[in-house]
This record gives structure tokens, C-alpha cells and sequence, in this order.
């Protein structure tokens, strides 16, 4: 009979039991784990102005390479969250709502670092949007002249109104807190009337930072009346004094073939004008009330002065 020694085997079954121990060392959790899944945090906090209330309507998105970006929008608080994070590293981005922009070195984005089971705090200031006014200005006019004591109110988008009332050239400015549609309402003084096709109020639509420039025509509540000045030989202006209505044309006539000047003095409601020979003519529309001095250069040693009032 053949006996078998027991020292044949050990060699065959050292590697399966080796191989078997192994195995179970590792689900016994003698060695390293499996790979998991990602673990998950959160991120909150509040969008607030400067004195710390809270703002609605604020945009933020959640964003990181390989990840499928997320987006909210802050409430009536301010307050905004995301939930259920992958740990790691995210940027932050603000779109301000309307009205609202980032304080001067604050910037859009920021990097949160979400970790498991925690929540990433995140506070953003805002600060109220300066925002650029806009301007109306032009000049109101009548027969080429100014007209003075017109009223214009413009009102902005807000409903602020700024109002101006124009002087004697007739011109006006105005400036509004907002910009955007704007209403100019126009009231022409007792004795002048709105051209025809010349609305009372108009909308105008001005951008931030710009200005709209118009011209408006009114015409005499009366009929137009035309006074004629002589400039005799005997130096003189006849007639030399004359009372009339707003928006009356005054025409000066050289009746002689002698040079003559139509010269106001201590205002700017005409400019010098040289009657040289018999027969030139000169004339302007007197829109706006007061008194209206005037003389003959080369005769005034003469006493050759003349005046008109204008009375509403």
C-alpha cells in the first residue's frame, strides 16, 4: 500500500486560501472602500442693499465645468438657496434686478466651496443704479422772434416735474431725474396761441444722458398789426412813440435819401440795422411785453429817439 504524505499538499492549497482570505479581508473592511457616489451640500444667503434690506428679483446661477448649471431668484427677502450641492468647488454669478447694480469693486462671480452636509453662506450687496437724467431745451418762437412768459412743465417717467418759464429770447432747459418717455406740456401766455399743428403736450422719448432739442411757433391771439415809423428829413421818427399789442411788426421807412439808424437802447430785442438810402425799410416783431427805447446813431445829438410799449 502507498502511503501519501501530507506535505504534498500544503503547496497546492496555499494560494487558494490565500486568495480567500484576501477576499474576506476586504468585505470586512480590512482594507480600502469601494467608490461611492458624490456627497452633497447646500448654498444660501441674501441679497441686500446697503443698509442691509432685502432685495427681491436678483438673478443668481450656480455654475461649474461638467455640471449642469442651476439658477433661482432671490425673493422678497433677499434670501436665495440651492439645495442638494455636490461637494467642491462653484462659482456664484448675480444678475442685479432693474434699478440695482454691484457696489464699485464687488464683482459678479464669486467661488463658493460646497462641503458635505454643510451649508455655504453666501451675503451680496447691492447698491442702488445711479441713473442719468435727460434734457429737453429749444426755443419757442414767432416770426423768427423769441417769445417770452411761455410755462413748460415736462414730467418724467417717476411723475417728477421740473417746470421753466422763457424769457425774452424765447429759449428754455430742462432737465429730468429719469430718463425714458417724457411729457412736455406747453401754455402759451394770454396773448400768443399755439400755431396750428403745434400740440399743447407732446411725448418725447429722451435716453440717459441725452438731450432733445425743439422749436415751437405760436401766432398773436389777434390779428397781426403792422405800425409804420417814419425817419423824416427833419430827423426824427414819426411817430416817435408807439403802444401796441404783443406780437405787432414794427417797420421803420426811410423817407429821405439821408443814412439813418434804427439803434436800440439797453436791450437786445433787435439788432442795429442802417437805413442808408430813401425807401430802405427795416422791421421786427415785438412778442414780448416791456418798453423798447431806441435812437438814430449819427442824429442822436439831434434828438432823434424813438420808443414802443408793448402791453399784453
Amino acid at each position: 500500500m502507498v502511503h501519501l504524505r501530507s506535505t504534498h499538499l500544503a503547496p497546492i492549497l496555499t494560494v487558494p486560501i490565500f486568495a480567500l482570505a484576501l477576499l474576506l479581508w476586504s468585505c470586512n473592511g480590512n482594507g480600502d472602500d469601494p467608490p461611492t457616489g458624490p456627497e452633497y451640500g447646500s448654498v444660501a444667503g441674501a441679497v441686500v442693499d446697503l443698509q442691509g434690506q432685502g432685495i427681491a428679483g436678483a438673478n443668481l446661477a450656480l455654475a461649474r465645468t461638467g455640471e449642469a448649471p442651476r439658477s433661482t431668484t432671490s425673493g422678497t427677502d433677499g434670501g436665495f438657496q440651492f439645495d442638494e450641492v455636490p461637494t467642491g468647488s462653484w462659482t456664484l454669478a448675480i444678475t442685479p434686478p432693474s434699478g440695482w447694480t454691484l457696489p464699485p469693486g464687488q464683482p459678479a462671480e464669486q467661488s463658493v466651496n460646497v462641503q458635505a452636509g454643510a451649508e455655504a453662506q453666501v451675503n451680496i450687496q447691492l447698491e442702488a443704479a445711479t441713473q442719468e437724467g435727460a434734457a429737453v431745451s429749444g426755443s419757442i418762437r414767432h416770426d423768427g422772434w423769441g417769445v417770452a412768459d411761455v410755462h413748460l412743465l415736462l414730467r418724467d417717467p417717476s411723475g417728477a416735474e421740473v417746470e421753466t418759464t422763457t424769457g425774452a429770447d424765447g429759449d428754455f432747459h430742462l432737465e429730468t431725474v429719469e430718463s425714458g418717455e417724457l411729457e412736455l406740456e406747453i401754455t402759451p401766455p394770454d396773448y400768443f396761441q399755439l400755431s396750428a399743428g403745434e400740440p399743447g403736450v407732446r411725448t418725447l422719448t429722451v435716453d440717459s444722458g441725452e438731450s432733445e432739442t425743439l422749436t415751437v411757433q405760436l401766432t398773436p391771439v389777434t390779428e397781426q398789426e403792422t405800425v409804420e415809423i417814419g425817419l423824416t428829413g427833419n430827423l426824427t421818427f414819426s411817430p416817435s412813440q408807439v403802444t401796441a399789442a404783443p406780437g405787432t411788426r414794427i417797420r421803420w421807412i426811410n423817407e429821405e435819401s439821408i443814412a439813418h439808424t434804427v439803434t436800440p437802447e439797453g436791450h437786445d430785442a433787435w439788432t442795429s440795422a442802417s437805413l442808408s438810402n430813401a425807401g430802405d425799410t427795416f422791421e421786427v416783431v415785438l412778442n414780448n411785453p416791456g418798453e423798447f427805447p431806441y435812437f438814430c446813431q449819427p442824429h442822436q445829438a439831434q434828438g432823434m429817439t424813438g420808443g414802443i410799449v408793448i402791453e399784453p
